[in-house]
């Protein structure tokens, strides 16, 4: 509501940056290990940063997380990049406490199923596995072989989890066939409760650069558009400022969009399309990083052309005062990247809401 409030010009760029540093967001990542079976090519750490972390990190992690669940965190989601056995005494752990556990998997954590059921670890937020597509769409970015585990992973883990969502991750390297792929999804895998797809913005080591270009994010939209005449689970998920720059003149013909926590949603036939403000992504989610040194506002990767290391919370800030640390990064975040993505958002969304 203040952002709506903020882009018709009825408050000011201050009262909504004071509205994001006096609050904390309802959900918390964490990246707990680099480590992957994957070489994906739109993976947001390089290959040369992929390693593990020190084990007795993990006690600093799970300090982390107890400090989310301080402040009233109750949506914990493991982002990876893989799920490892020394994880899931954490996980078992918050699970106990009641917090909603969610996993972002490739299809390698359904070797852990065993574990996982003895344990008694329950993914009661769902786990969201990454399929791109059809075979040839999804190993185009992720590497030969990859499809096979990722359909098998889908299929296994619901032993362990409330539900399975699919998010394909489109770029120029799959844009024509992605859509077309994810729809026949659906006929392979009818348990699945839905399927996202995703727009990439590229880190400053990804060769070639993965985000779509303006004609690319048209055509993909228009193909959305199509299938969800016939497929009726599919959603378009749009963090990017420039991917909605590419369609709002297509968008503006079904209306104005309905707010839903802090994106703006559209229906269009049996599709949603999810746009998600730059200037205020830090508001839904903070990731923790694998070396449990910082929080960072989630969406940092998929708006910047890298990682730049100024916009690190380092030291004990989160552990002793979670709310305050909140307010810095959020204050960080919104004087470096919000403030230019709202002059933007104002441009874009004047004629609409």
């Amino acid at each position: 509501n203040y952002w709506a409030q903020a882009i018709k010009g009825k408050i000011s760029e201050s009262d909504l940056a004071d509205k994001l540093t006096t609050s904390y967001p309802p959900l918390c990542s964490v990246t707990f290990t680099r480590e992957c079976v994957l070489n994906c090519r739109h993976c947001v750490y390089p290959k040369t940063n992929c390693q593990d972390i020190e084990l007795n990190n993990l006690n600093r992690i799970d300090k982390i997380i107890k400090a989310n669940y301080k402040v009233g965190v109750r949506d914990l989601i493991h982002v990876g990049r893989i799920l490892k056995p020394e994880h899931l005494p954490i996980l078992k752990k918050y699970y106990d406490l009641g917090m909603t556990i969610n996993l972002i998997d490739n299809g390698h954590g359904q070797e852990l199923i065993p574990e996982i059921k003895k344990i008694g670890l329950k993914f009661n937020g769902g786990i969201d596995v990454s399929i791109d597509g059809d075979k040839n769409s999804h190993e185009k970015q992720r590497g030969k072989n990859t499809y096979k585990m990722a359909i098998e992973g889908a299929r296994a883990l619901r032993e362990v989890a409330d539900h399975i969502s699919v998010t394909g991750t489109a770029s120029p390297l799959n844009y024509s066939s992605i859509i077309k792929g994810l729809g026949e999804l659906e006929k392979k895998l009818p348990f699945v409760k839905e399927i996202h797809i995703t727009t990439v913005s590229p880190t400053n080591f990804q060769q070639p650069k993965m985000s779509l270009s303006e004609s690319q994010m048209q055509s993909l939209f228009t193909d959305a558009i199509k299938a969800s005449k016939s497929h009726n689970k599919l959603h378009l998920s749009i963090f990017r400022t420039e991917d909605i720059k590419a369609i709002i003149n297509q968008l503006k013909k079904y209306g104005s969009p309905k707010r839903k926590y802090i994106s703006l949603e559209w229906k269009i036939n049996n599709l949603i399309v999810s746009y998600f403000p730059v200037s205020t992504i830090c508001a839904e989610e903070f990731a923790i990083d694998a070396n449990g040194a910082y929080v960072l506002p989630f969406g940092l990767d998929h708006h910047l052309a890298g990682r730049p290391e100024k916009w690190e919370l380092r030291g004990n800030s989160i552990l002793k005062n979670p709310d305050k640390a909140y307010s810095e990064t959020a204050k960080k975040y919104f004087n470096n990247l919000g403030k230019v993505a709202l002059k933007e958002e104002k441009q874009i969304f004047k004629n609409i809401l």
